[in-house]
């Protein structure tokens, strides 16, 4: 179950549209799910139709940005950011990157109504000089993909991770995955060597994420 909801959020993540729920409490898919699925999370597993009730009753209401910024204080992170870069022999400077994704607000709404979390991506590079090349972006993140990240995380117990997984050699390159909620800060260090498939997935979810947000120089 675990590897299967691995390959479901990784999809999903990455703009594969999330598959229907017949029941969106217990069933993913067309199979029953072994585990009930959190109720922050059951918007993911929406049905088209269930979507189109969500919308109808919030028209009656109470504004589509506050249904949408309710999801996203539904979810359990404040942040969500990777990290990759060197620890040692590099030429002058060492490359690194490190994108962040941030919870949506009301605040952020658009004219349409959307709620977006912000994103920031800064890397470090060289031009052949010992002054590093340093470039800062900012972009936004939808609350499908955020939440989807975030069930992603939920999944793998991110928060019972080990905080690193140590590679024999010095220079080794890292990635850092790093979670904020509640003002708690988890931070997950991966030398590549003994690390869970699961933070492999997280990995390169957040990094196929990162591609596909429009950036824009600060």
């Amino acid at each position: 179950m675990r590897y299967f909801c691995v390959a479901v959020l990784l999809a999903s993540a990455v703009g594969v549209r999330p598959i229907s729920a017949l029941d969106k409490q217990q069933v993913v898919g067309d199979s029953p799910a072994r585990d009930v699925v959190p109720e922050e999370f059951r918007f993911l597993f929406f049905s088209s139709e269930q979507w189109t009730e969500q919308w109808t009753r919030v028209a009656r209401g109470e504004p589509r940005a506050a249904y949408a910024a309710a999801l996203w204080r539904g979810l359990p992170y404040d942040s969500i950011s990777l990290e990759r870069g060197g620890t040692g022999g590099c030429f002058i400077v060492c490359a690194s990157s490190k994108v962040t994704l941030y919870r949506g607000t009301i605040a952020s709404a658009n004219s349409l109504g959307d709620v977006a979390g912000r994103a920031e991506l800064r890397t470090v590079g060289t031009d052949g000089t010992r002054e590093a090349r340093i470039s800062e972006r900012t972009g936004s993140v939808n609350l499908m993909t955020y939440g989807s990240l975030s069930y992603l995380l939920h999944q793998i117990r991110f928060m019972d991770l080990p905080n690193r997984y140590d590679s024999r050699r010095d220079d080794s390159p890292f990635v850092t995955v790093t979670v904020t909620a509640n003002g708690s800060t988890k931070s997950v260090t991966d030398y590549g060597e003994g690390r869970p498939i699961e933070l492999w997935a997280i990995q390169q979810t957040l990094d196929s994420v990162t591609k596909s947000i429009q950036w824009a120089e600060k």
